[in-house]
């Protein structure tokens, strides 16, 4: 059976994301590596500590990914049904909390160059099973690209750099 070239293969299903607000500072970021049952921890035990009377669930406008520390590092604003004045949003990180943005953005340690938000995500076949590619963009930088595949996944900065270091046996 002849491979379909992944380019083709994500004419299959292609949709986009809402875009998030962008102002010129750093926005009130996120990611979904970090889901709403997870257990909030904070940096040395001290600092913030979300309410979980307040069943806090990741919001998808709230995505971001930064570079911190010599890998890529995703951000997700957690916020509840309840409204803002009862439970404030707070952003979560791997298994970290906190009240904003801005504090867990120099908690990593992240460049702030680039912030970038998920644009589009397309499932596709690739190596004859099913996969993933999420585009992150900032206007002001190359897009980066999120892979889940059997192949293996990560980022990398184009399908052709995914398809390098992954190719169909």
């Amino acid at each position: 059976m002849p491979r379909t070239s992944t380019r083709l293969a994500v004419t299959l299903l292609l949709f986009t994301l809402a875009a998030c607000d962008h102002d010129e500072t750093l926005p009130p970021a996120a990611t979904a590596d970090a889901g709403a049952d997870a257990a909030p921890t904070t940096p040395d035990g001290a600092g913030f500590v979300p309410d979980p009377a307040c069943e806090y669930f990741d919001s998808a406008s709230g995505e971001h990914v930064l570079a911190c520390e010599g890998g890529w590092t995703t951000f997700s604003e957690m916020t509840s049904a309840q409204g803002d004045e009862v439970c404030p949003p707070w952003i979560a990180v791997d298994d970290q909390a906190f009240a904003t943005f801005e504090e867990a953005v120099l908690a990593y340690g992240c460049d702030t160059t680039c912030v970038y938000e998920p644009r589009t995500a397309a499932l596709f076949v690739y190596c004859d099973a099913r996969a993933e590619a999420v585009t992150y963009r900032d206007d002001a930088c190359p897009d980066l690209l999120h892979f889940e595949s059997s192949a293996g996944g990560g980022w990398y900065p184009s399908w052709d750099a995914f398809e390098a270091e992954h190719p169909c046996p």
